[in-house]
């Protein structure tokens, strides 16, 4: 009699621990889901930041290569300069509002 009570206090025991596990599976299921929602929301935002840059350097592209048109000979050089620069530069401006983001975030 003595085993099938100590089988029976097993029993519960296992029950009761599989329950605990399945509340916490569920928490964590919840947290990456919350998780996961945050991460697409800012790859999003990375995306329409990505397009911005993408209009401002083509609109960039079309200022110098205008300046370039009317210097003439000396716009070769600017226009070969000018594009890059200003890209590199939009560049640092976006990675440098992203990490702005992150470190609010974090």
């Amino acid at each position: 009699m003595s085993g099938s009570t100590d089988a029976g206090r097993l029993l519960v025991r296992i029950e009761a621990t599989t329950a605990q596990l399945r509340q916490q599976l569920q928490a964590a299921e919840q947290q990456v889901a919350g998780t996961a929602a945050k991460i697409d929301t800012q790859l999003k935002q990375a995306d329409k930041a990505f397009s911005r840059l993408e209009e401002a350097s083509k609109a960039t592209q079309q200022a110098v290569a205008g300046l370039a048109s009317r210097l003439g000979p000396m716009g070769g050089a600017l226009s070969a300069l000018g594009s890059g620069g200003a890209a590199a530069a939009a560049g640092l401006a976006v990675l440098g509002a992203g990490l702005v983001q992150v470190a609010r975030a974090g």
